[in-house]
């Protein structure tokens, strides 16, 4: 419970700039993980964004509905989908990041950044046990 409290908590900080930006903090994850990695499958997608791989098919098709993703067929592999992030969700994430630094500051701030990255780091270990 303690987990879900704490992420509900930092999560908190960060809803209100996503919803003002159009986007869920599962639409913002997959965009970051995009941004990130580059174009990547979707068995890829929804082991790094921890998202059902059903859940990622509905939310691909609200993305690629608002032009956020493209995919295609992987080029050697027919029976895999690749998806990339377009110029205008690279738009979206390069506008909203600052925003999502400046709560990440905040939160260095209020608790330490020691103890920020100490519980990185025990967040990490936890997350590689899996």
């Amino acid at each position: 419970m303690a987990l879900l409290q704490a992420r509900e908590a930092v999560m908190a900080r960060f809803r209100p700039l996503l919803k003002a930006n159009g986007v869920t903090e599962h639409q913002w994850r997959l965009l970051r993980v995009l941004y990130e990695a580059g174009p990547a499958d979707a068995t890829f997608l929804a082991g790094r964004c921890c998202i059902l791989k059903p859940s990622l098919t509905v939310m691909l098709r609200t993305l690629s509905a608002r032009r956020l993703v493209v995919s295609r067929r992987h080029s050697s592999d027919g029976r895999r989908i690749v998806v990339e992030a377009t110029p205008k969700a690279i738009a979206l994430i390069e506008k909203v990041t600052p925003k999502t630094n400046a709560i990440y500051e905040q939160l260095e701030s209020e608790f330490g950044r020691e103890r920020v990255e100490r519980l990185l780091d025990i967040l990490e270990d936890l997350a590689a046990r899996k």
